[in-house]
Formats: C-alpha cells, sequence, structure tokens
C-alpha cells in the first residue's frame, strides 16, 4: 500500500531509509514546496539532482566497489562511465485518467523533460475510473 504523499521507490523498498536517495528527495521535496514550485516542477528539479551522498549504506551488492562509484550510485541521478540514469518520467493521475506526463528521453540533469501529456490522453482515451 502506497500512502499519501510523496512517496519514494528506489532499488529497495518505498521509502527505505536505508537509500540516502530517499532522505534527499523528501527534503528537496519540501524545500520546493516551501518555496512555492508547482509539484511537477519540483519534481523535474529533484530528479535532475546530482548530488552524491556523503553517508553511504552498509555496502551491500555494492561491496568492492571504489567509494566515488558507490557515492555516484546513491545519487538521485546517476553519472558513472559505465552506469546511470538512462531517463525519467513525471505522471499525474486523476481519477479520471492521466493530468500530466512530462518525459526526459535522457539523464534529466543533461536532457529537458518535454511534455508528453496527449500520447498518454490518447493511450487511455477516457478509460480511468
Amino acid at each position: 500500500e502506497v500512502p499519501e504523499g510523496l512517496s519514494v521507490l528506489t532499488n529497495g523498498l518505498l521509502n527505505s531509509p536505508a537509500f540516502p536517495k530517499v532522505a534527499r528527495i523528501q527534503g528537496l521535496w519540501q524545500h520546493w514546496q516551501n518555496v512555492g514550485v508547482p509539484p511537477m516542477t519540483a519534481l523535474a528539479h529533484i530528479l535532475s539532482d546530482t548530488q552524491k551522498p556523503t553517508a553511504l549504506p552498509a555496502a551491500g551488492n555494492q561491496e568492492g566497489l571504489p567509494m566515488e562509484v558507490r557515492r555516484a550510485l546513491h545519487a538521485i541521478c546517476v553519472h558513472t562511465p559505465h552506469y546511470g540514469t538512462r531517463s525519467a518520467a513525471i505522471v499525474s493521475i486523476s481519477d479520471t485518467g492521466p493530468v500530466e506526463y512530462l518525459y526526459a528521453d535522457g539523464a534529466p540533469s543533461k536532457v529537458p523533460f518535454k511534455d508528453v501529456t496527449s500520447a498518454l490522453q490518447t493511450a487511455f482515451n477516457g478509460q480511468c475510473g
């Protein structure tokens, strides 16, 4: 079950405190809400964030990787020489179907989000509800 409000799904459990990016996303969300940025714009800024955390969880399946690579893997938008964020999507849905759909065809820190709402609305064709 997904709680009301902002939830973060990483490669772990929903809203997992084991992933530094969960707290980073929640903090950035609160910041953008406090300054009055519209939610979809706030989410675009958040998904573009490349800040690497200083504190990391236990190595887990990243054991043996250099510390700088491990830090990069825990950023919101990941950049390493051989691995990283490929694209991003932000979808707002109501009881009647899609409201807004933004898509970045590449790392959102490098490629801007485009409004592709019409494609999603066409696909749903009013079949939600």
